[in-house]
């Protein structure tokens, strides 16, 4: 759909096992919630299913190793490795510490740890796997695949209200035998009238979204306006006018404003990355004018939609996006905000830690940390409201990692998020193919987003999500080791 078999350099060998298991990997997180529900399993035995992909991604990685180890092979170490392994000695100091002066869980705090990087193994692998063009293009169509695919579930849930989301309703299983504890079940929180696709809520699938999203418009703006191959057309193609409608439908209907915003400067920001200025006033301002009349005009759907079944009971519980919307630029959304919201839970986690004298870290834990940050709250009003909705308290992530692991473990992680950055615009500006471009652009933005997002969302714990990320840090790096190999 997106690429010419011309300009992919192609693989005359039988890919990898490894490969094909992650590209399997990358289809089944997102249909994981659903397809665990149809499995007539006990609770107990779904919940160690969930724990399948994290453990073959441990153990494809230490094949890996075991080869590299009887054939005298060098690992492909990269710029991050000791800032992880800085990373990894402070949080397990910080669960020590936190068990002897908190009585901090122990394995509550290596849960907490493992749930951050536990895909990590996914990065390394890809580092040191020998890939090509082919591969890499298939690992990034099969993602953006799942994302039109998820958008069709999305707009079939949206027209069908109800009945339909009955179907697709799943039930997400907390890992928790580890603990001590039976694993905890519960369905995900809903905004009145939106979907959320196989995942367990709206806000894991509009975080999913995001990344089919940056492929996607960066394929797109490339192949239809870049290209020197190709000519410039007013409009892509049906096929790519179609990929673009369902993903944004997705985000539009998931009614995660953030995401929604994000979405629409996506172009703009692809336009930036490719370094086009002649053609980025136009084309941003093309592409603005589009997506800002796809936004309005499923807006003004959904509420033709909304009017034309209100006597069918169909959709009678559904909010109009266009309301909910315009909600955010009203002083009583701010209001709440900063009353028992986002902003309420900065104040919050990062308010009470560093006013405290508490900078280096609460506990890796949890539940420790949400315990002493209740402690160290004087405001009655504000204790009690936290204890309602601390479940929440990790949407504004970076705060709640301060409160975690402290301001040393969350600027390590920066620096390594950094790191990543670093290495995807080295491979975009020293790119020499079509797919080197393309991984190199879209790995910036997504980065980028990828920080700027978790001030609002668990963006760096969401399974799919961490996955996605992982898998495409990976995939910058083997292509950058490449390019310095070539240079040499």
């Amino acid at each position: 759909m997106f690429i010419s078999n011309q300009i992919v350099r192609e693989d005359r060998r039988k890919p990898q096992l490894p490969f094909w298991l992650i590209v399997v990997l990358i289809v089944y997180l997102p249909l994981e919630e659903f397809i665990l529900k149809l499995l007539p399993l006990p609770i107990t035995v779904i919940a160690a299913i969930r724990s399948l992909p994290e453990l073959v991604c441990y153990l494809l990685f230490f094949g890996l190793l075991y080869q590299i180890i009887t054939r005298r092979c060098r690992f492909k170490i990269t710029a991050i490795e000791i800032l992880f392994i800085g990373f990894f000695i402070w949080a397990v100091f910080l669960i020590i510490i936190s068990h002897l002066f908190f009585q901090a869980s122990l394995f509550g705090g290596v849960s907490g740890l493992r749930t951050l990087v536990r895909f990590v193994s996914v990065y390394y692998l890809l580092v040191n796997l020998e890939l090509y063009d082919s591969q890499i293009y298939l690992i990034l169509q099969t993602m953006i695949g799942m994302g039109v695919l998820e958008g069709l579930i999305a707009m079939a849930q949206f027209l069908g209200g109800s009945p339909v989301k009955k179907i697709f309703e799943t039930t997400s299983v907390k890992m928790e035998s580890l603990l001590g504890k039976a694993p905890i079940a519960f369905v995900g929180f809903e905004k009145k009238g939106s979907v959320f696709g196989t995942f367990s809520d709206a806000s894991v699938m509009a975080l999913f979204f995001l990344i089919p999203a940056i492929l996607a418009v960066t394929l797109v703006i490339y192949w239809t306006y870049i290209h020197p191959k190709k000519r410039y057309y007013l409009l892509p193609n049906w096929q790519r006018i179609i990929v673009l409608f369902l993903i944004y439908f997705g985000i539009i209907s998931s009614y995660k404003r953030a995401v929604m915003l994000m979405a629409l400067l996506l172009p703009i920001l692809v336009i930036f990355y490719l370094g086009r200025p002649r053609i980025a006033a136009w084309l941003t301002l093309l592409y603005g004018t589009l997506l800002l009349v796809l936004f309005w005009g499923i807006m003004l759907f959904s509420f033709n939609i909304d009017q034309a079944l209100s006597n069918k009971s169909i959709r009678k519980e559904g909010q109009e996006i266009k309301t909910y919307l315009i909600q955010l630029f009203t002083p009583e959304y701010w209001n709440r905000s900063i009353e028992g919201s986002r902003l309420f839970f900065m104040k919050i986690s990062c308010g009470n830690v560093l006013g405290s004298g508490y900078w280096y870290g609460l506990s890796p834990d949890e539940d420790t940390t949400v315990e002493q940050l209740v402690k160290l709250t004087n405001n009655t009003r504000d204790k009690v409201k936290f204890k309602e909705t601390s479940l929440y308290f990790k949407d504004a992530y970076w705060c709640a990692m301060i409160s975690f692991y402290g301001v040393p473990g969350t600027l390590i992680y920066l620096l390594i998020l950094y790191q990543l950055y670093r290495h995807t615009q080295a491979v975009r500006q020293n790119a020499s193919g079509v797919v080197e471009k393309l991984l190199g652009v879209s790995g910036s933005i997504l980065i980028l987003l990828y920080g700027i997002y978790s001030l609002a969302e668990q963006l760096p714990e969401a399974r799919t999500c961490s996955f996605y990320f992982w898998t495409i840090a990976g995939l910058v790096v083997n292509v950058h080791n490449r390019q310095k190999s070539l240079k040499s």
